[in-house]
């Protein structure tokens, strides 16, 4: 076994994580604008929820009715409206020389230790099952801790940042 904490990363991915890491200035006096602000809300008169009258009254009902009964799950489409927690998606790689396979990416943070790849028991290749919510993500294959590769199954991403080879994947959601 070798020790990560010793593991060399590429210094492209090391200058990433150095940069999201420094901390952000939001200039002079932000603390000063967010207490008076807080302070201008506290201030601020209470709403009257009894002034929108009797329809008003009833649409409030109507959408407390719906929350109960169908988004807590004892409703009849209850299953149909919540989210699936996403879809699982399978990244796979040759890389027969290869001692060890991350897929890196914007949902795992660019973080090599978080989604490792298995090798699988011939042929030389790796694999993982990732779960993802649909939408858009950039991607790349970190080999060995410092090789880069795109995905030659999926388009290219280009990283306007890094210049590194990446690539696109969009995961589509469910249609209720």
């Amino acid at each position: 076994m070798h020790d990560t904490a010793q593991e060399k990363l590429d210094p492209r991915l090391e200058s990433a994580i150095g940069l999201l890491r420094e901390p952000v200035d939001f200039g002079p006096g932000v603390d000063q604008r967010v207490l008076q602000r807080i302070a201008a809300d506290r201030a601020a008169p209470p709403r009257n929820w009894f002034a929108f009258g009797w329809i008003g009254g009833l649409a409030l009902a109507a959408a407390v009715g719906y929350f109960v009964l169908v988004r807590d799950g004892s409703g009849p489409t209850a299953r149909s409206h919540r989210p699936s927690g996403g879809e699982e998606v399978v990244f796979t790689l040759t890389a027969a020389t290869a001692a060890r396979v991350s897929v890196v990416g914007d949902f795992n943070n660019w973080d090599p230790k978080v989604t490792p790849l298995k090798a699988a028991p011939t042929g030389g290749r790796w694999i993982v099952t990732v779960k993802l919510l649909p939408g858009r993500y950039r991607f790349a294959f970190l080999v060995d801790g410092h090789t880069w590769l795109a995905d030659p199954d999926h388009p290219a991403g280009g990283d306007p940042d890094f210049q590194s080879p990446t690539s696109v994947i969009t995961v589509e959601g469910h249609s209720l």
